[in-house]
């Protein structure tokens, strides 16, 4: 890689100074959008003042005719420990 002597040094120290990990705990998948709380959501929303409802749905069939790559196909797998009886 080419630039500036110590340039990527630089920019990878960014990354440390920067960097949220660790911030909520070991085992947290949510990173950043832990900050989005209810209040959060309220203040955002009460910023709307107009606007259109996107779907942003996609139609799935499982012989592929929607024009698709591929058709969908699940799988579902589950073992006797992730059993829950109903």
């Amino acid at each position: 890689m080419s630039g500036a002597p110590g340039a990527v040094e630089s920019v990878v120290s960014l990354f440390g100074l920067c960097s949220n990990a660790g911030r909520w705990g070991r085992d947290d998948e949510r990173g950043t959008l832990n900050l989005i709380d209810a209040g959060a959501v309220r203040r955002a929303i009460a910023t709307v003042t107009e606007g259109d409802v996107v779907a942003l749905g996609r139609l799935l069939v499982a012989d592929g005719s929607d024009g698709g790559s591929s058709p969908v196909r699940l799988q579902v797998f589950h073992s006797s420990e992730d059993r829950r009886d109903a």
